[in-house]
């Protein structure tokens, strides 16, 4: 479920499927520009997908309620909307015919809007000059045509070996999954069973950002920024969370381990985490969301600012809603996304080779 609508979603589920609609169309345009509009698609090169790619059949439905917390309690036309607003599935092909080399790399992503997107392919197309590269995005629920079609890019061009680049913030939730059974890693699809990804290319899956040490860096430098006496500051490292209890396990783990690093390398007087589980049922966000307004008050009561960082991806609705759920407290929030930094394109190189080797 892609984190921007979950809450607006859920406060829509009393109201009937036109009232949602309305909602939606009445968001703030920062949060309306987050969802890729109908017409983006002709503007996306090599684009073939859209909101087709989201059709819905009937045994589709019980089949997300089995896979997905939030849709659990959800009628077929709220799962519906759901899909209209998530945003087309598409790919795109970045490199020029002059590549040459067995080598091709195709990253995946869920998307990140309109601006978000050619964000990230441009910091994609620092490598397109070294390997035949092409981007997937999407969620990746119902369906594999648009990553499938992606794949025969870069094998089309020449690419004997294909890279496959997870662009997510760690390996533990859903969507790794889904893309993991796509390309025959295991049988537990994150969504639905779509068809496997079929090429004559070797394909060798890459790594998530986790806590590569490139990233380590970027937060470091992120905290840096909002950062004005950290000797007297609490480092908080915020994450969107998956919904499942054994990955939330591991990902406060991943979080503590981000924390550490970051603590040490820049001076803070301590540290903490929270994986606020963004897309989970209300009650299981909620108590996350508490567990941060917590970590701020008690650093403020004991004199310290706090000073928060996180590790996604791109920005988001998301950091919107830390901001307001944190009115009133004293604390600096470097709201950039991993991939709007310079060194992005550093861990993405390192991926890249470190998959090849």
């Amino acid at each position: 479920m892609p984190q921007i609508f979950a809450n607006e979603l859920q406060r829509a589920r009393r109201c009937a499927v036109s009232c949602a609609i309305a909602a939606m169309l009445a968001l703030p345009p920062a949060t309306a520009s987050a969802a890729p509009e109908d017409g983006e698609a002709d503007s996306h090169a090599g684009h073939h997908g859209g909101h087709g790619d989201h059709a819905m059949e009937p045994w589709m439905y019980d089949a997300l309620r089995d896979k997905v917390d939030l849709y659990k309690t959800y009628s077929d036309a709220e799962i519906d909307l759901s899909m209209v607003m998530m945003g087309p599935n598409y790919e795109a092909y970045l490199s020029d015919d002059a590549v040459r080399g067995p080598v091709g790399v195709l990253t995946l992503a869920h998307g990140y809007g309109e601006k978000g997107d050619e964000v990230f392919r441009n910091k994609v197309g620092a490598i397109a000059a070294d390997y035949h590269t092409a981007v997937g995005f999407g969620m990746s629920m119902v369906t594999s045509a648009h990553i499938q079609r992606a794949v025969d890019l870069p094998t089309g061009a020449g690419a004997e070996t294909i890279v496959v680049v997870p662009v997510l913030s760690s390996p533990f939730n859903t969507q790794m999954r889904q893309w993991e059974y796509m390309f025959g890693v295991h049988d537990n699809a994150g969504y639905l069973e779509t068809p496997r990804i079929e090429t004559e290319a070797e394909v060798v899956i890459g790594s998530t950002l986790a806590d590569h040490p490139v990233v380590v860096s970027i937060m470091t430098d992120n905290a840096r920024k909002v950062s004005t006496d950290p000797a007297n500051e609490s480092l908080l490292v915020v994450s969107h969370g998956p919904s499942y209890p054994d990955d939330n396990a591991k990902t406060l783990e991943l979080l503590e381990k981000l924390a550490t690093a970051i603590k040490a390398e820049a001076g803070f007087a301590d540290a903490g985490w929270v994986s606020l589980q963004n897309d989970s049922p209300p009650e299981i966000r909620d108590a996350n969301v508490k567990r941060m307004q917590a970590f701020v008050r008690d650093a403020n009561a004991e004199g310290r600012r706090a000073v928060i960082v996180s590790n996604l991806i791109a920005p988001r609705t998301i950091q919107n809603q830390i901001r307001e759920a944190l009115a009133g407290l004293d604390y600096g929030f470097n709201t950039g996304g991993l991939n709007q930094h310079p060194l992005f394109e550093d861990w993405l190189r390192a991926n890249v080779a470190e998959a090849v080797r």
